[in-house]
This record gives structure tokens, sequence and C-alpha cells, in this order.
């Protein structure tokens, strides 16, 4: 049903769009349920995950799991931040969504109560640069190039739930059959940024 509604958005259908975002929310936040993940990297280690990319606005894409994650980020006494405006039109799937769940969420949970998880977007005539930075314990540079293999975990202290390391390689396979890039800078006991390049959609 939802690759049904998926199909019948546009780039002006704000009302369906927005139905499509909820439905697709629906899906994939719940990736917390760590069998979700463990699904959908089987599915991407074995090549059998199928995109059906589309028309949508970064802003409808992205405002629903914004909500989201700010109560998460509430809950830890995190501040969250996020741009006031975003602008740009890209080519996603609906599993887009559990890229930027993942990398949001992963933010949150890295970063001790009173700190900051800001969310950025750049855009020039090619690209959209979608930053998501945290003030958590930082990842160790021995750590940097595999931190997005399955089942690889920093080792951060502060950390505060450990999962089974498998949100940063759904993040970065599903980034990949989009096209995208996904890159992370960190320095201990300052925080990490993750950011996402994706190609702009120009009609």
């Amino acid at each position: 049903a939802m690759e049904k509604e998926w199909e019948k958005v546009k780039k002006d259908d704000w009302e369906k769009a927005v139905t499509f975002v909820q439905g697709a929310n629906q899906a994939f936040i719940p990736l917390r349920d760590a069998g979700e993940n463990v699904k959908m990297a089987a599915q991407l280690l074995t090549e059998k995950k199928q995109l059906n990319k589309q028309s949508i606005s970064l802003s409808v894409l992205l405002s629903p799991l914004f909500e989201k994650m700010r109560k998460k980020a509430e809950e830890k006494e995190v501040v969250f931040s996020v741009p006031d405006q975003i602008r740009g039109t890209l080519e996603a799937d609906q599993c887009a969504m559990t890229i930027f769940t993942e990398l949001m969420k992963n933010a949150v949970n890295m970063t001790p109560p009173n700190g900051y998880v800001t969310v950025s977007v750049e855009e020039n005539q090619k690209l959209i640069f979608v930053h998501i930075a945290d003030t958590g314990p930082g990842i160790a540079v021995q750590d940097l190039g595999s931190i997005f293999q399955l089942f690889i975990q920093s080792d951060r202290e502060n950390q505060e739930q450990q999962g089974l390391g498998i949100g940063l390689f759904v993040a970065w396979k599903l980034c990949q059959l989009h096209g995208w890039e996904i890159a992370v800078q960190s320095e201990l006991e300052k925080g990490s940024t993750f950011s996402i390049s994706i190609p702009v959609l120009h009609e």
C-alpha cells in the first residue's frame, strides 16, 4: 500500500507527500527494534533491496523525523536544533527515511544530557549536504575507517546503549544504493558530524 501511495507523490502535491512521509515514518522509525534492522541488513547484504526513487522535497522528507527526534532528545535532556528552512528537491525511495532516522537517532543516543545535536543543510547547484552533528564522546581515529561496517561499534564510553552495530551499516548501504555519499568527521571528547551529499534534482 505504501508503494502505491509513493508513486502518487508529485513535487507540488504536498498533501499526498505528507501522507506518504507519515506512512513511511511509521514503518521506519521503529527501527529501534533490532529485528527490523537485521532484516534490512540482510536485504542489503544479499542485494535484494530494490529502490523505487521518486521526486520529493527534502523538507517534506525530514520534517516529520525532526518532530520525533526532538521528543527523543527531550527525554535525554539533549538540545536538538534544526534549520528554519530547508530547500531542495531530490530523488529518493521511501527507505531514505531510514538513513536520516538512523543518523539522527545515533547522534541523540551518543550525546550526554545538556549536549547538542544539530542538523544543518547546505545546497549548491549540484548537491545538497545534510550534516548531523553531536557533542558526544567522539570516535577514535583508528575506528573511523570501520564505523560503517556491519556489527562494528566505536569504543565510546559514554554511549547510552550499544545496540547491535547495524544502524550505521544500513544507513551507509542505503546511501550507496541511492548514489549518495556519506562521510564522518570526529574528534574525541568533542563530538561527531555525519554528512550526506545528495544530487540536486532539477525539474
